[in-house]
């Protein structure tokens, strides 16, 4: 009596799914291409939040008001 019958569906669905992909190398490349874009994304978005509260604290003082922060972001935001 086999006990593990039931493994042939996993490898039939694992075996169409490799079908669809070219090679193992494509794969990795479009892998390590998502990553290099999500570091790319987060250094570009920590530059612009950086740059952002720079123009801040250039307008409003270090310990700035809420109200100074927000009149400040805004204008940042519409100004560049």
């Amino acid at each position: 009596m086999r006990r593990h019958h039931d493994n042939r569906k996993g490898y039939a669905f694992r075996a169409w799914l490799w079908r669809l992909v070219p090679s193992e190398a494509w794969m990795v490349r479009i892998f390590h291409g998502l990553i290099a874009a999500a570091v790319y994304y987060m250094a570009y978005a920590f530059v612009y939040w950086t740059s952002r509260d720079r123009a801040v604290i250039d307008q409003c003082g270090v310990y700035a008001t809420q109200q100074c922060t927000e009149a400040a972001r805004k204008a940042f935001d519409e100004n560049g």
